[in-house]
């Protein structure tokens, strides 16, 4: 499926958003944010730009199923997008 500039923008945007407001509080991401976080990640880099979507918008939502094992934070989420950008601009 193909996604116009716009929208992958949108998700971006919303995505450093997340992290931004996760920051903003002083902490890490909880489980349930790390999970969904990691989520959309991977549906940013494999090109599921909607699935990132409904990720993020499941960041939101109280957590439900298994939780991540090991411990995620913003720094290592905002690289690993960075590098998957570098892989979308060229």
């Amino acid at each position: 499926m193909q996604y116009d500039r716009a929208f992958q923008g949108e998700v971006l945007s919303r995505y450093e958003a997340t992290l931004a407001s996760i920051d903003q509080r002083g902490r890490k991401p909880t489980p349930w944010e790390a999970q969904c976080l990691l989520s959309a990640l991977y549906s940013i880099a494999t090109d599921s730009w909607s699935l990132a979507e409904y990720n993020l918008n499941r960041c939101r939502r109280g957590p439900r199923g298994r939780r991540p094992a090991t411990p995620v934070t913003t720094n290592a989420l905002r690289q690993a997008l960075a590098e998957i950008r570098c892989v979308h601009d060229t």
